[in-house]
């Protein structure tokens, strides 16, 4: 409650003060007083009743630690679901982040056996993002949901489909800071062409404006083979007998079509040396994917991807069987 000597300063008063009239604390200020000095009083900073909401959270954030000492990593997210579907929890956020670390205890093991990969490892927003997808579950099994609980952090659905894809946690399982420095490196060493190159394709990357590229590069220049690199035939599963009508054999539901779908930008190199129909399946596979994101994706090369291809047309371009001239010049 507000009390004042003057019912016309009320309004402006309780806009100042409203944290404390939510929880219904009485404010007795004069109608000549300034407003910032009565928030600093001690007496409002702490009141008996905000002193008693802190110490009831209190209460659950020592019940949680004390349960993990005997207690698992489930049961914990149990019990704090438990906590929230009895509405017992005065600010549900501030036992989460006191907690989360003993609520989050079996996540990584549970993610290493699902994905069969026990070197696998999480940073802190997996870590927590994976947590709240396991109390999200046991919340909507009771008809509830994190999204009713006022400033309870809510799990961001498409990083828990990340982290539960196989083929996304490979993808991105790079040694971070060796290829910083690899990176450091060969940008400094780079001419002003190939510098303006890079941050041409970036660009585009940073602001999905999708884009095709070609990076001309004389023979030799691409001997080493990119990190985590595979063929593209393998990773987009393009048929080996192509048509012109040719597709990539992706099931719009798989793990590959999500890791397409997540993809920021694909490198695909020595690409005279591949049959146009390859290309022309992967743009109408790709193009098909992401035309469930966004309609416009299907009028755009690629389905609006950034594509960077590579090689050199003075080696070997594609070969056609009993070809001549005409057949392989056709073919590129």
């Amino acid at each position: 409650m507000v009390q004042s000597n003057n019912d016309s300063d009320k309004n402006d008063a309780v806009d100042e003060i409203k944290e404390y009239y939510d929880y219904q604390q009485q404010v007795v200020y004069e109608a000549d007083d300034d407003i910032e000095d009565v928030l600093d009083r001690t007496s409002i900073a702490s009141s008996m009743f905000t002193s008693w909401m802190k110490y009831d959270d209190k209460e659950f954030i020592d019940a949680i630690k004390e349960a993990s000492l005997s207690g698992s990593g489930f049961y914990l997210r149990f019990l704090f679901s438990t906590m929230l579907l009895s509405s017992s929890l005065c600010k549900p956020e501030i036992v989460w982040q006191n907690t989360w670390e003993y609520l989050s205890d079996g996540i990584l093991y549970n993610q290493q056996q699902r994905l069969k990969s026990p070197s696998l490892s999480l940073n802190e927003d997996q870590h927590k993002n994976l947590t709240l997808f396991e109390i999200e579950q046991i919340l909507l099994r009771n008809n509830s949901s994190l999204k009713k609980y006022g400033k309870m952090p809510y799990l961001d659905v498409d990083s828990v489909s990340s982290s539960n894809s196989r083929l996304i946690t490979e993808e991105l399982d790079y040694d971070i800071p060796n290829l910083k420095n690899d990176f450091d490196r060969l940008f400094v060493a780079s001419t002003n062409e190939q510098r303006d190159i890079f941050l041409d394709i970036m660009d585009a990357v940073k602001h999905s404006r999708g884009g095709v590229f070609f990076v001309y590069g004389y023979g030799g220049t691409s001997s080493l083979l990119l990190t985590g690199g595979r063929t593209t035939h393998s990773r987009f599963i393009i048929p080996i007998n192509l048509t012109e009508d040719s597709f990539c054999r992706i099931n719009p539901k798989s793990d590959l079509s999500s890791l397409v779908r997540k993809t920021s930008l694909i490198i695909w190199d020595e690409a005279p040396m591949v049959h146009k129909h390859a290309f022309e399946a992967l743009d109408r596979t790709l193009k098909d994917i992401l035309k469930c994101a966004n309609p416009t994706n299907s009028n755009i090369p690629f389905g609006g991807k950034v594509i960077v291809f590579g090689g050199d047309f003075r080696q070997i371009l594609h070969v056609v069987l009993g070809g001549n001239r005409q057949n392989i010049v056709n073919a590129s």
